[in-house]
């Protein structure tokens, strides 16, 4: 395994984020599983928040740093733990996480690419694995 990939021993659950609906809210796709490195953080940055035109920065706590295996866009949902422990449960799910930063480094020899995003606490509740 390359180091790019190599630390990905937790699962998360990611809901992809694909444009924005009549209220300025980031739309999400269905939820599937993905390997990731999860590391808990506490610090606090200056986002742009390009779902909110009215609000272009304001200061928001950042709470985990996760090493990904795709493209994650700005405004898409991670939560630690596995799909299987969402399915049937029929009440809200909490500590989502909302994707602020996303980045990409190649390595060298540009072969391969290490992503992670920067995540922030979000403000909403998911009921019934809303699609």
């Amino acid at each position: 395994m390359t180091l790019e990939t190599s630390s990905r021993l937790q699962k998360a659950v990611y809901w992809e984020a694909s444009g924005v609906d009549n209220h300025g809210c980031p739309k999400l796709k269905a939820p599937i599983e993905v390997d990731v490195r999860w590391e808990q953080v506490a610090r606090t940055v200056l986002h742009d928040d390009s779902f909110n035109l009215s609000n272009p920065g304001k200061m928001v706590a950042i709470v985990a740093e996760v090493i990904v295996d795709r493209k994650m866009p700005q405004g898409s949902v991670l939560w630690l733990g596995e799909l299987a422990d969402l399915v049937g449960t029929g009440s809200s799910i909490q500590d989502l996480c909302e994707v602020c930063f996303y980045e990409e480094v190649p390595d060298l020899k540009g072969r391969n690419i290490r992503r992670s995003v920067t995540l922030m606490r979000s403000r909403d509740v998911l009921y019934d694995l809303v699609s």
